[in-house]
């Protein structure tokens, strides 16, 4: 099935994640009624892909196809949705390739759609060697762990993975990815990258 414009088609296991394996044997089953959004499901499998490997966004630019049929993606939590459902199917739901943040394929992560996965990076207050604190998460800055092709005809960042960037607090969407939690955005919206000499561009 080849999809028209950036639409993808996934299949998810179940609407949300529900259930936490305790290890033993037994699960803890989730109430998701409360705080459903940190709870809904952001992967599943790639059944249908755009037919163009540059397809055209909501806002006019161009994000490089980059998926095959088969691939795990994660996704936007606002993907699994009634209005995306496809009718007549339980877990197939459409979703804009500019919504997916990566796919993983023999095992390795890889960013798409002009986004970039931040490792937060942790502030440690402490004295001498003496810890004041626990170690709290930055919300303005972080490590490029993955960054993906940018826009068509946009300017290249320049970004490496182990890059140390800084960014809006707004723009700091934590997202569980493999085991791994990451800020999820567009490369387009990181200000700027920090040397280790302290300054910045």
């Amino acid at each position: 099935m080849q999809m028209i414009g950036q639409t993808v088609v996934v299949r998810v296991d179940k609407k949300y994640q529900d259930e936490v394996d305790l290890g033993n044997g037994n699960k803890l089953y989730l109430d998701v009624t409360y705080t459903p959004e940190q709870h809904v499901t952001i992967m599943g499998e790639v059944v249908a892909i755009p037919n163009n490997k540059w397809c055209r966004t909501t806002d006019g630019s161009s994000v490089r196809n980059d998926l095959y049929v088969g691939d795990l993606v994660y996704f936007n939590y606002l993907t699994v949705d009634p209005t995306n459902l496809i009718e007549g199917e339980e877990n197939l739901y459409t979703v804009d390739l500019e919504m997916i943040f990566c796919f993983v394929r023999d095992g390795r992560i890889t960013a798409t759609a002009n986004h970039a996965l931040i490792k937060p990076r942790e502030n440690i207050e402490k004295k001498g060697s003496i810890y004041l604190s626990t170690p709290k998460l930055s919300k303005n800055m972080g490590y490029v762990e993955y960054v993906s092709t940018p826009k068509k005809n946009f300017e290249k960042t320049g970004l490496l993975p182990g890059d140390e960037v800084w960014f809006h607090e707004m723009y700091a969407f934590e997202n569980e990815i493999e085991d791994k939690k990451y800020y999820v955005m567009h490369q387009t919206v990181i200000e700027g990258k920090i040397y280790s000499d302290g300054g910045t561009v």
